[in-house]
């Protein structure tokens, strides 16, 4: 119980301390890769299931037991899915570019033209992890639930009909503090019932000795922490001295 206060009073402290701590300096779309690449090269697993991959981004995957291995290039995932964070901007929902033949649009490219907000949130080092093609295009189609768990670091369990994800809680910590790094920073307008999955899902799964590095890594890179990581691994500390 007093570990819990305890999470809960750290927390609080680095919600109202960084809410507003956006990067310092962002990468461009150019530079995002290689970073991303440097970024991980002392870590080259993929994220959900583990899968180790070269220095060139090539992992070998299985599409089935009977299958012969095949390599694929590693996809740069966001936790947070594009849509998550960019459908309260008006450039994303609605045509507010205009081509050179004076064909309007809107989404990502007009957004990158005209939101700084959209920049900072599309680029944040934070949000990304390396992942498989076929798992990251998964990621794309459905939501994280905690009721369809799973133990294992490597299995899912899906709800077609809801499009819900299930999958271990050890991973399902660290989207929690993604997410509630990006509402922090950037304001995802996260229900309070939503929020709350997530902080439960961080005080059950604490962040791993990578996530604490890559946290520093990144900040480094970009200015700024996810404060959530940073209060976890502060309060481990000072709980075991």
């Amino acid at each position: 119980m007093i570990r819990i206060i305890l999470i809960l009073i750290f927390n609080l402290i680095y919600t109202v301390s960084h809410a507003s701590s956006w990067p310092i300096q962002l990468v461009t779309q150019s530079e995002l890769k290689p970073t991303l690449m440097r970024l991980y090269q002392a870590h080259r697993f993929t994220f959900f299931c583990d899968l180790p991959y070269s220095s060139t981004g090539q992992v070998t995957i299985y599409p089935c037991e009977q299958c012969l291995p095949i390599e694929k290039s590693i996809k740069w995932m966001r936790l947070v899915p594009t849509p998550e964070y960019a459908n309260s901007l008006s450039c994303y929902q609605h045509q507010r570019c205009v081509k050179e033949n004076g064909k309007w649009y809107k989404g990502i490219a007009c957004c990158l033209k005209q939101s700084t907000l959209f920049k900072s949130m599309h680029y944040d080092l934070h949000n990304f992890v390396p992942e498989t093609p076929q798992l990251s295009q998964m990621r794309r189609q459905y939501e994280f639930e905690l009721n369809l768990g799973v133990n294992a670091p490597c299995s899912f369990l899906f709800n077609n009909k809801k499009k819900k994800l299930g999958t271990s809680l050890i991973k399902l910590g660290w989207i929690a503090r993604t997410y509630l790094y990006m509402d922090d920073t950037y304001g995802l307008n996260l229900s309070k019932k939503v929020r709350q999955q997530f902080i439960d899902w961080h005080m059950q799964s604490p962040p791993t000795k990578w996530e604490i590095r890559r946290n520093q890594m990144i900040n480094q890179i970009q200015g700024n922490v996810n404060h959530w990581i940073l209060a976890a691994h502060d309060l481990s500390e000072s709980y075991t001295q």
